[in-house]
């Protein structure tokens, strides 16, 4: 992992700047977790430039300390995706998991609809954006919203368990990465990024269609 995410990145950075090239470097947004000047569904986002509060794994440890590394180039496009959502139902795409997990815990947090964000990633380049960005939708939705979408237009026999109460409650003891990211900076340069509810629907929706064609 430091070899991956620290030193392997590090020096594809330092040798597009060698060459005078933008170089974009993509990873977890999953850095901040909810705190007092940060509340669940306050609409207050964590900004770039605020300093993570959660490191409770390796991976997000070196994610950090790489982002401190890459501040000091100035031709890098850092971007923060939290939990990838896409319309292909990709195993590795939060919708896929979630229909996996045996128990959900729901806490309003941000996520990213690649659909939406691979063309603007295309675009930051062009516009020569350097520097950190939050790279997901406005606004927050949870699991559930999520689960109860794939229900309504998917599989309208999928059930999913939640938490409970006292589950969450305890869970909750422990810092966890369900965050909202400001995006001002990204709608900024690209103001027509859908709300992520708006989003999501979208995806199943499209996401039922062509299913509806491979099966007719």
């Amino acid at each position: 992992t430091i070899r991956a995410n620290i030193l392997g990145q590090l020096t594809v950075a330092d040798l597009c700047l060698q060459r005078s090239i933008h170089c974009t470097l993509i990873g977890t947004g999953s850095l901040y977790s909810y705190d007092s000047h940060h509340l669940t569904g306050s609409g207050i986002g964590f900004r770039e430039e605020e300093e993570p509060n959660f490191a409770n794994n390796f991976y997000v440890r070196m994610r950090i300390i790489l982002e401190a590394l890459i501040k000091e180039y100035p031709n890098v496009l850092n971007l923060r995706v939290v939990f990838p959502i896409s319309d292909d139902f990709h195993p590795r795409s939060m919708p896929a998991k979630l229909t996996k997990y045996p128990k959900i815990l729901s806490i309003p947090t941000s996520y990213s609809v690649l659909d939406d964000l691979w063309p603007i990633l295309i675009e930051m380049p062009r516009k020569n954006l350097t520097g950190t960005f939050n790279f997901t939708n406005p606004g927050v939705t949870d699991h559930s919203y999520i689960l109860g979408l794939y229900r309504e237009l998917i599989e309208p026999n999928f059930s999913w368990v939640e938490v409970t109460e006292e589950e969450k409650e305890s869970m909750q003891k422990v810092p966890r990465s369900f965050s909202e990211l400001d995006v001002s900076k990204l709608l900024h340069h690209f103001p027509n990024i859908p709300s992520v509810k708006e989003s999501v629907r979208f995806v199943f929706e499209r996401m039922k269609r062509r299913l509806e064609l491979e099966t007719s």
